[in-house]
């Protein structure tokens, strides 16, 4: 669940009271909770959250500040999760997207969701590009109706051959129907600062402002300092231009 701004812990307590009933499932709570947990050792505000918080079976899981500026490092956008064990990892995404640095979090799934495999290339140094297959419902429902359709007709005709050359063809005909709904895929190599969804309208050299404006933007966050500020702005109001 999102929760907005925080405002009321007897609101939040009641929130949480509701979610006890679905404590075997996995459940996030995140938002902008307007609490410093930088301050968490100082603050009674950020003591009692975290007290009650953690008495629902919820542990925060975000450690870095999210709100800075050259003056100010905060950490009041959370992430609360009840299912520790299934977390891989957290992050603060340094864009500038809002006055607020975005948090991430990477979760285990089942096997029910999409998944990709990489084939890597047997051969020494770096392969030159990689192939892969995509594995999901859509795929997986072509295969089944593959081979589902399938009559096996240079099998039937000739029942009588030995069984090295009946398995023979059968690998062939699965095989066929496999590619056709696994095809091997390319990735091609991409420019430096190349997007993955990339616009026609947004040119090359623009890829690379962008990519030196996210970069100066976290140079500022990580180090706030005037110096760093007045550089990512410059960038800024030149990426924003164009």
């Amino acid at each position: 669940m999102h929760y907005a701004p925080f405002t009321s812990m007897h609101q939040y307590e009641t929130v949480l009271n509701k979610l006890n009933r679905h404590s075997s499932k996995h459940i996030l709570v995140v938002g902008d909770f307007n609490t410093d947990l930088m301050k968490h050792s100082t603050d009674t505000n950020s003591q009692n959250l975290i007290d009650v918080t953690t008495n629902h079976g919820f542990i925060q899981v975000i450690s870095k500040p999210t709100r800075i500026t050259d003056h100010s490092c905060t950490l009041i956008d959370h992430i609360y999760t009840n299912k520790l064990q299934n977390v891989t990892s957290t992050s603060v995404v340094t864009l500038d997207l809002s006055d607020h640095l975005g948090t991430t979090i990477t979760l285990l799934l089942d096997g029910k969701f999409d998944r990709t495999v990489n084939i890597k290339h047997a051969r020494s140094g770096p392969p030159v590009n990689n192939e892969y297959r995509m594995f999901n419902e859509a795929s997986d429902k072509t295969f089944s109706e593959l081979i589902s359709n399938e009559n096996w007709p240079e099998l039937l005709e000739d029942a009588n051959a030995n069984a090295e050359i009946q398995y023979d063809k059968f690998i062939e005909i699965y095989t066929r129907h496999y590619n056709t709904a696994y095809p091997l895929k390319q990735n091609r190599k991409r420019r430096k600062n190349e997007r993955s969804n990339p616009k026609p309208w947004i040119l090359p050299w623009l890829e690379d402002a962008c990519a030196r404006k996210n970069k100066l933007y976290h140079d500022f966050v990580t180090d706030p300092c005037i110096e760093k500020k007045k550089k990512y702005q410059k960038i800024k109001k030149f990426v924003d231009k164009h």
